[in-house]
Order: structure tokens, then sequence, then C-alpha cells
């Protein structure tokens, strides 16, 4: 109902947040590059793949694009967005079909301060427009350089990776603290769209709203589920094959 404050983070989260607290820009360029012949680039493998030759230019000038119009609290010298390497990102469910980009630029320093970017695709002619518009409204503290651009016709939403950035890993949560953390990423969701409704004419849910939104995340999960059993049934056949 808008009244209620966040409560504290339970023990997974506070683990979560004591575990990143101490990270440094060099340990996430440590973890996702290296430096051959005097030049640092992405570590090749499962998460970046090399880009096809065709992307290298538009992606190149997508991102500098997206660097003009970087507000000016944003702004640094032009020498720390100096593309060092370009790849294609594989992560996550939720990037399944789309482009998805990383870039290493120069950053501060010549090995130890680089930058890591990520360009999504995101659906609709400005659904990266749309995504960080969210992203503003929502969060209390937006991240910092998260803009967008376009590559040829997709919309791509850019953002600089941060080494505080992790995720909690529910698979390998204890049982016991399961309540008390959906409690807290409820709350916390919660918060984020009482911001992104300010100014708007507010009013308690209902009974009957809650059973929609219950009804809605039930076919929602159901429709997930099904798409994945899909998927495997259709990779076990071509193994197979």
């Amino acid at each position: 109902h808008g009244t209620r404050q966040v409560p504290g983070p339970p023990r997974p989260v506070r683990a979560l947040i004591e575990r990143t607290s101490n990270r440094s820009r060099a340990d996430l360029l440590d973890e996702r590059t290296e430096v051959s012949a005097g030049r640092r680039r992405f570590l090749r493998g499962e998460r970046y793949r090399p880009l096809p030759a065709a992307l290298l230019a538009p992606a190149r000038q997508a991102f500098a694009d997206y660097v003009a119009r970087l507000p000016a609290a944003d702004r640094e010298p032009a020498e720390a967005f100096e593309v060092c390497d370009l790849a294609f990102r594989v992560a996550g469910t939720g990037s399944l079909g789309v482009l998805r980009i990383a870039v290493l630029t120069r950053g501060k320093a010549r090995h130890r301060g680089g930058w890591i970017f990520d360009l999504k695709e995101e659906f609709g002619r400005n659904g990266a427009r749309r995504v960080l518009s969210a992203q503003e409204a929502c969060l209390r503290h937006p991240p910092r350089m998260a803009g967008t651009t376009r590559l040829g016709s997709r919309s791509m939403l850019v953002r600089r990776l941060s080494p505080e950035e992790d995720k909690l890993d529910l698979a390998h949560a204890d049982t016991a603290d399961l309540d008390a953390l959906v409690a807290y990423l409820g709350a916390l969701s919660g918060s984020a769209h009482r911001r992104g409704a300010s100014g708007r004419a507010a009013r308690p849910w209902s009974d009957g709203d809650r059973s929609r939104l219950l009804d809605a995340a039930v076919a929602l999960a159901g429709l997930h589920e099904s798409c994945y059993l899909v998927f495997c049934k259709l990779t076990r056949s071509r193994d197979l094959t």
C-alpha cells in the first residue's frame, strides 16, 4: 500500500554484499580479459565469442554514437572510450535470440583501468529508451553511464559493467532463508514500482487486483516451463541424430 518499509537485507543478501564490496574494477578485468602482446582483449570462450566481421564497424559506430550523447555528468576524456576489443556476448536467458555485444575500452589506465560495456538489443523500435526510462524511474540510484544507441534497425541499451554487480544464486540458498528472502525482494520490487509511479494517482490494491496478478504470474511461469521443456526436447532430438 506504499506505507510499508523495505525490511533489512536477509542473510543471503548480506553475504552477497560482503562478497562484492571489496571487488575492484581490476578484479573484473582479470576475470573477463587478458593482456596479449601488450594489448588487453576479452577472454574468448563460453562467455565471449568472436564478433562477426560484418558487425565490427557498425558496432564501433553504434558505441561512438552512444558516447557522443552521454550527459555532461558522465563525460570523460575521449581516450577513456577508445575501443580496445569487441566480442559477441553470451549471457542470460533473457538475451536469447537478441544481439548482445561486449565493448572493452581503454578506461583510465592502459591495462588496469579498462572499462567493459554491454550493448544489448531491446525489442521494439524504441525498446532501449523504454527500458532505460523504466530503469531511471524505478531505481533509487540508476547506474552511471547507462544510455541508448542504434545498430542499424536495432535499438540497443548500453551500460558500463560494475565490479559490484552480482546475482543471488537461489539454487544454493538455505531453505530456512527463503521466506525472508522472498519478502525482501518483493518489498524492493514494490518500492521500485512505487517510485516509478510517483506523480500518478495511486490507490491500494484490491483483492481482485492481487488475484489477477497472481493468476498472471502462474500463467507466465507455466509458459516459461513449457518453452524450456520444448527446448530440451529439441536439443535432445538433435543430439540423438
